[in-house]
């Protein structure tokens, strides 16, 4: 079991087993690939995401002299990936209501709703990145631990865009024809599409210690506790569409 590992991969799985390596330098490197589909129903209607994920990795290094070891692992504690909703997304039909609102805050009871009409895509993408340093030291033949932390960096991205077309009452259809050739006019805004965009940015980043022990009672036999603490973070969002 990888949790009671005694080789390189134990920099990530079990520092405490880095000082049962030979002495010297030791590295591994791995991928992973993660073929998905999602897809979600609305009212009826489906909406599909087929991103797979090719690009995983994970290295590890440690280097063991005597009693100690040294160890660090770059990898993916969780998450990431991206969905790219390309044909819609059930958050623009919720948005109809909003979307009115624009055209009711400059002139009152314009619009009664508003719809998607036209091209309609979301793509949200998070990635976390996690970095782990670790230090072992074995006092005996059949005990060692390690103490060390990982350092998780975060970040999430949404970038989507819809066109809408308002749901005009009679007092907005009667503004919208009456200046249908004045654009300048916030009648002529009635009559015409509307694109909306759904940009935004995170990040965040978190620490956690962890604490390891590898026993060996018997030849053979390997027992191991690892403690990870739990990793808080705190993300900061950013709209870059909007002013400041």
């Amino acid at each position: 079991h990888r949790s009671a590992s005694k080789d390189v991969d134990a920099a990530v799985y079990n520092p405490a087993g880095t000082t049962f390596l030979k002495d010297g330098w030791h590295l591994g490197f791995g991928n992973q690939f993660i073929i998905k589909s999602d897809t979600l129903t609305n009212n009826g209607i489906d909406y599909a995401a087929n991103d797979p994920v090719l690009l995983y990795p994970n290295i590890s290094a440690v280097y063991s002299f005597g009693d100690f070891a040294a160890s660090l692992h770059f990898g993916v504690p969780s998450g990431g990936g991206s969905k790219h909703f390309k044909d819609g997304h059930p958050v623009f039909t919720a948005y109809g209501g909003r979307v009115a609102n624009i055209a009711n805050s400059a002139v009152p009871g314009v619009a009664s709703g508003a719809t998607v009409d036209g091209p309609a895509s979301v793509k949200g993408t998070s990635q976390f990145i996690g970095l782990t340093l670790a230090g072992a030291y074995a006092p005996t033949d059949w005990f060692s631990f390690s103490i060390g932390g990982r350092v998780t960096m975060g970040s999430m991205k949404t970038v989507g865009n819809a066109t809408y077309k308002f749901e005009l009452t009679e007092t907005g259809t009667i503004l919208a024809d009456a200046f249908a050739n004045d654009p300048t006019s916030a009648g002529y805004a009635l009559s015409q599409p509307v694109n909306i965009a759904v940009n935004s940015d995170a990040s965040a980043i978190g620490f956690s210690p962890l604490i390891s022990m590898h026993f060996v009672p018997l030849e053979g036999l390997d027992l191991t506790v690892q403690y990870i603490h739990q990793t808080n973070m705190n993300f900061t969002r950013t709209y870059p569409d909007c002013p400041a």
